[in-house]
Parts: structure tokens; C-alpha cells; sequence
């Protein structure tokens, strides 16, 4: 699994999902496109950012996205419609990247 980034993706959820979703539409996916084994790590929040969650996407149909649910110890939960979904990093992945950097160093003998 290959994670994809793209700057500044917010959107909101167009219908409400409930904990078992493995579908959401949102309002808009445009600049979101996937190839064999990638995915988007996506955060699904309420308006005031006090709740999120943490989904995979795995593939895009126009604006339905096929999500894997509570990543990086988040909880699958409902969410209303208009909850917004945005693309950021995450200390997952960031801790991915400290691992690489780490890897790099021992190998380089930098």
C-alpha cells in the first residue's frame, strides 16, 4: 500500500454514514484519482473539529469513495451530513517517514 497526498482536499459528506459504512459521497472528489495499491488516508470531522476519524480510501467512483473505517486507532462512527473530509497528514504517517529517514541514515553511515 502506496499512500497518496494532495494539498489543501476539504469537502463534506453529502449523505450521513453510519459505523459500518464502507462507502461515503462527498460533495466533491475532484483532483482525488487512485491506482493499484494506493490509497488516501482521509479525516472525517464535526464542524468544530472536537470528533474525527481517521478512513482509507481504496477506490473512487466519481464522488462515492470506498473507505476502510477507524484507522490509527480512531473509532468507525456515524456521521451527519455536511461533516467535513479533508486530506492531511498524519502522526502515522509521519512516523512512517521518521522510520525511512532512520533506515536511510543507518544505511548511508550519515
Amino acid at each position: 500500500m502506496a499512500y497518496k497526498f494532495i494539498n489543501n482536499f476539504e469537502t463534506t459528506l453529502t449523505g450521513a454514514i453510519t459505523a459500518a459504512a464502507t462507502s461515503m459521497t462527498v460533495a466533491n472528489a475532484a483532483g482525488l484519482s487512485l491506482t493499484s495499491g494506493e490509497v488516501y488516508r482521509l479525516t472525517i470531522q464535526n464542524a468544530d473539529a472536537t470528533l474525527y476519524e481517521l478512513v482509507d480510501v481504496t477506490a473512487i467512483s466519481s464522488n462515492t469513495l470506498t473507505i476502510e473505517r477507524g484507522k490509527e486507532g480512531t473509532k468507525a462512527q456515524e456521521w451527519a451530513s455536511g461533516s467535513t473530509v479533508l486530506c492531511g497528514l498524519t502522526a502515522a504517517q509521519l512516523a512512517q517517514i521518521g522510520d525511512i529517514s532512520t533506515a536511510l541514515t543507518a544505511i548511508i553511515g550519515a
